[in-house]
């Protein structure tokens, strides 16, 4: 429950009542949990899927779409590049990655 008072003054400045407003907050309550659920479940997630690229012995890295701006790299593409960024599939090559180094636009385009 919120609740919002203001006290009513005469023109001597004298309280003379108050005005209360009172407003079931229960929904907003309920959606917040719900978020904090939400949050929790995307975050043990995350550590579940970062756990699974570091204990890879590929060199995987994440981009960002259209950007390319990185997101994710696990260990073993840190020590293939030793530390250089990619700034495009072509630098991806050269580095020694293969496979997809572009934007997925359908799931036909897979390798």
């Amino acid at each position: 429950m919120l609740c919002n008072t203001t006290p009513l003054r005469d023109h001597q400045r004298w309280v003379t009542g108050a005005i209360g407003v009172f407003r079931d907050i229960t929904p907003l309550k309920e959606a917040e949990a719900e978020r904090s659920r939400l949050v929790a479940s995307l975050e043990a997630e995350r550590g579940y899927l970062r756990s699974v690229l570091e204990q890879m012995l590929s060199g995987v890295i994440i981009t960002e779409a259209p950007s390319g701006r990185e997101i994710l790299r696990n260990a073993r593409a840190q020590q293939l590049l030793g530390g250089r960024s990619l700034s495009s599939p072509d630098d991806a090559r050269s580095a020694g990655f293969s496979g997809r180094t572009g934007p997925l636009t359908s799931s036909a385009n897979c390798p």
